[in-house]
């Protein structure tokens, strides 16, 4: 596949730099790009409802071909004029245009500051020619985001979820052996406001769940010498096992009683959900999962039908799981999602009696059956395996509206 030319399906949506970035309670943003640049990410704030939270400001070639950080300066103070209400939170988004250029945007934000010492600004790039950098966009926003924790003096008796952008559900099991224990679990979609947002700087232990969140948040426990756990989603037993191991010795608590409840529940429903499905195909895209042959590993290895992984990208921390999975699987198909020739309708299609695990790969194959599932979100631990297999279930039983599906994902942005 050649990396200068890729498909983007319609399924393929989800989060990007500049949704990620919203959650940040009482903040705006002002993207800075040629009009081109504006449709996609213009049209994706609408869809996930964030319009009135960010402005475009119009780069013109003239602008481009003589430098525009006055442009800049003079965009943000008239974005800053119009808003009404409480702002914190100031994020200046470019383009790629500036990894070209060398646009002076530390010195344009120190002279914000200056003039508006009550607000903090921050530089994000959208520069997707960096994709396949160590910096790519979503790591380089989180670090912007991360940058707004103060340091702590002293830390509270809570764990920080970083990574996720859904706020876990009531029924997780970290969110109830933490309230045990008496930890509080804390996540960024739940802060209602700019000053609970930095309260997270104060928790005493981090778990990071994304990759692309891994910089920003380890920086941020070394800065506040805090113990940082990178444990991905997973829906392995042994691995949410371990995981809970490892976070009993940072906090100097034994887990091991507690889990027995859990783990009883989670492979009841997995036999249940098993002897449901009997044979049918699953299919799995990593825009549902961030890990999608760690999951193809784990449902293969208790005896469900895997299929096919449809991904855009390998990860790092996914080798391992593909190497085990394709030896122990041979007959595994993996599609290349992104690759040129994916481009079809599948409304053309005669649907397969398959069931596909994310928007995309249901798209790609046309599955009858869907489970709706979108980057891992409001999953972890036990009852993210639990709800995976009722999930499962309940989508086995029906037949998916894809457009539907589709059109409700909304755009990357």
């Amino acid at each position: 596949m050649k990396e200068s030319l890729h498909y983007c399906s319609p399924a393929h949506g989800g989060w990007g730099p500049i949704r990620m970035t919203q959650l940040v309670p009482e903040s705006q943003l002002l993207f800075c790009c040629p009009s081109a640049c504006f449709r996609h990410g213009a049209l994706g704030a609408f869809q996930h409802g964030y319009k009135n939270r960010m402005a475009y400001l119009y780069l013109t070639r003239e602008d481009i071909i003589r430098g525009y950080d006055d442009i800049l300066l003079e965009g943000a103070e008239e974005y800053l004029c119009r808003l009404e209400g409480r702002l914190k939170v100031l994020f200046l988004f470019v383009s790629c245009l500036d990894d070209f250029i060398g646009t002076d945007l530390e010195a344009i934000l120190a002279e914000l500051s200056e003039r508006h010492p009550e607000i903090m600004f921050r530089a994000c790039h959208m520069n997707p020619i960096a994709a396949d950098t160590k910096l790519p966009p979503l790591v380089t926003a989180y670090q912007s985001m991360m940058s707004l924790l103060p340091t702590a003096a002293t830390k509270r008796r809570a764990v920080g979820l970083f990574g996720t952008n859904v706020k876990l559900p009531v029924s997780s099991d970290l969110r109830i052996l933490l309230n045990r224990i008496g930890e509080e679990l804390m996540e960024l979609p739940d802060m209602e406001d700019f000053a609970a947002f930095q309260r997270l700087g104060s928790v005493r232990a981090a778990i990071i769940t994304e990759p692309y969140a891994k910089p920003g948040a380890s920086r941020l426990a070394e800065r506040n010498r805090i113990p940082a756990l990178f444990q991905p989603v997973s829906y392995s037993l042994s691995e949410i096992k371990q995981n809970y191991e490892t976070l009993g010795q940072v906090l100097g608590h034994d887990f091991s009683e507690e889990l027995i409840d859990w783990e009883e529940k989670a492979e009841a429903e997995i036999a249940k959900t098993r002897e449901a499905l009997g044979g049918l195909p699953l299919l799995i895209s990593d825009s549902a999962v961030r890990r999608p042959f760690a999951l193809a590993e784990a449902l293969h290895a208790h005896g469900f039908c895997v299929r096919e992984v449809s991904l855009s990208k390998l990860l790092p921390i996914e080798r391992e799981a593909k190497t085990r999975l394709t030896e122990c699987l041979p007959s595994l198909r993996i599609r290349e999602a992104l690759a040129p020739e994916r481009t079809l309708d599948y409304t053309q299609q005669e649907r397969s009696d398959t069931l596909a695990i994310g928007s995309e790969v249901a798209y790609y194959a046309g599955s009858r059956h869907l489970l709706d599932l979108a980057s891992d979100e409001g999953m972890y631990g036990y009852d993210g395996l639990i709800r995976l297999m009722r999930g499962l279930r309940e989508s086995a039983a029906e037949e998916a509206d894809l457009r539907a599906s589709i059109e409700a994902y909304g755009g990357i942005v």
